[in-house]
C-alpha cells in the first residue's frame, strides 16, 4: 500500500502494536509493512487514519512548547458518582474522555456506537469509539454534556472539557488558574410567570432531576378521557324518537349519491316511478 511509505519505521511499529501484532527485533521496514498487510485486523481505511494519527502525534511531540504547567488548567469533574481530572480546553469543540476511564465508570452508561474522526495539531487524526451523554458537575456547576470516547493512548489527561461547557458557565483563564464563575449581575427587565414550567428545585440530585425532566417532556398520554356523568334515554311510549332531517354538506351528498348509484347497479334498489 502506497500510503504506508509516508510513515517512518517507528510509526509502522506503532501501527503493528495497535493492530495487536508483534514485530520481531531487527525487522526491516518491508518486513513490518508485510506484517501490517497480513494482519487479521487490517482495514485499509482504518490503518490509514491510524498512521496519520501516529505521525501527527510524533510531529506534535517534536514541537517545543513554552514551559507551561497544564495542571493549572485542570478541574475535578464529577460524572455521576465518578470523578475524573479534566483539562479545560477552549479550543476544543468536543468533550473527550479516554476509553480506559469510560470502562471504569458505571457500566450502565449507554455508549452510542457512532464514529467521528477528530483532527488536531499537525493534522493528526483520532477516530472516536462512540459517545454518551451524562450529567457532569464542575465546581458546583451542573449541566448535561456529550462526551466522545477516544482510544486511551490518544489523551494524556483523563478527559477534556471543551467549549460546550462554556455555554453553561463562563470560565475566565488567568495565569495562575482557571475557574468557572457565575455572573454577578441580574437583568431585571421583565418578569413573566410560565404556568407550564417544570419546577424541580425540590430534587437535590441533579441526575435524577434530569431524568424526571426527560420523563415529563417525553410523556404522551394514551388513556381516553372519561367522566362520571352519563345520560340514559327512557322511552315512555311506542312512538319512535323523531329527529328532524338535517341538510347534508356537499361532500356528504356526493358520498350518499355514490352509494345510491352503487346499489342501483347491483340491483339492490331501483329508481322510484311514483309521482
Amino acid at each position: 500500500m502506497a500510503f504506508l511509505a509516508k510513515g517512518k519505521k517507528a510509526d509502522l511499529v506503532n501501527v503493528c502494536e495497535e493492530l495487536g501484532e508483534n514485530v520481531p527485533p531487527n525487522s526491516r521496514v518491508p518486513d513490518i509493512k508485510h506484517i501490517i498487510l497480513e494482519s487479521k485486523n487490517f482495514n485499509e481505511e482504518a490503518v490509514r487514519i491510524m498512521l496519520d494519527r501516529i505521525i501527527g502525534e510524533r510531529l506534535e511531540e517534536a514541537i517545543e512548547y513554552p514551559d507551561v504547567d497544564l495542571q493549572k488548567f485542570t478541574r475535578q469533574v464529577k460524572i455521576g458518582d465518578f470523578v475524573v481530572t479534566a483539562l479545560l480546553d477552549t479550543g476544543s469543540v468536543r468533550n473527550l474522555i479516554r476509553f480506559d476511564v469510560y470502562k471504569r465508570m458505571n457500566p450502565k452508561t449507554k455508549l452510542w456506537r457512532e464514529s467521528t474522526v477528530l483532527t488536531g495539531l499537525g493534522q493528526g487524526q483520532v477516530k472516536t469509539l462512540g459517545s454518551f451523554r451524562h450529567v457532569a458537575e464542575v465546581d458546583g456547576h451542573v449541566c448535561r454534556l456529550d462526551f466522545q470516547v477516544v482510544p486511551s493512548a490518544a489523551l494524556k489527561f483523563e478527559a477534556i472539557i471543551g467549549s460546550a461547557f462554556l455555554a453553561h458557565a463562563p470560565c475566565p483563564f488567568h495565569e495562575e488558574k482557571v475557574k468557572p464563575e457565575s455572573p454577578d449581575w441580574i437583568f431585571n427587565i421583565s418578569k413573566k410567570e410560565e404556568q407550564d414550567e417544570l419546577d424541580l428545585r425540590h430534587i437535590q440530585n441533579a441526575e435524577i432531576a434530569c431524568r424526571v425532566e426527560d420523563m415529563v417532556s417525553s410523556y404522551q398520554p394514551k388513556k381516553t378521557e372519561s367522566t362520571d356523568v352519563s345520560m340514559k334515554i327512557i322511552l315512555e311510549d311506542e312512538i319512535p324518537v323523531y329527529q328532524r332531517a338535517r341538510r347534508l354538506s356537499f361532500p356528504e351528498r356526493q358520498e350518499v349519491n355514490k352509494q345510491i348509484d352503487e346499489w342501483i347497479r347491483d340491483g339492490i334498489i331501483r329508481p322510484s316511478s311514483s309521482d
